[in-house]
C-alpha cells in the first residue's frame, strides 16, 4: 500500500501531465482551453493516467501527449 506522501506525488505528477495535455492540445489544434479540457478529460489516455496500476504519471508529459494524439487520430 502507498503511504499519503506517495499518493501526494502521483497526484501531483498527474495534474502537472494534465496541464500539460491540455496546453499541448489547445497550442497544437488551435482549439480553446474548454475543449482541450474536454478532450483529455473524455479520453481512455486520461482513464489510464488516473490508474495507478498504469505508472503512465511517471512516463512523462511528452510520452503521454503522443499517445493522446494517437488516440484522438484513431477516432477519427
Amino acid at each position: 500500500m502507498l503511504k499519503e506522501s506517495d499518493l501526494n506525488t502521483i497526484k501531483t505528477l498527474v495534474e502537472e501531465i494534465i496541464e500539460d495535455l491540455v496546453h499541448d492540445l489547445s497550442q497544437h489544434k488551435d482549439i480553446s482551453i474548454e475543449e482541450s479540457l474536454d478532450i483529455v478529460y473524455n479520453s481512455m489516455i486520461y482513464r489510464s493516467l488516473c490508474n495507478q496500476d498504469t505508472n503512465l504519471y511517471n512516463k512523462g508529459s511528452s510520452y503521454v501527449y503522443e499517445l493522446l494524439k494517437i488516440e484522438i487520430q484513431q477516432e477519427l
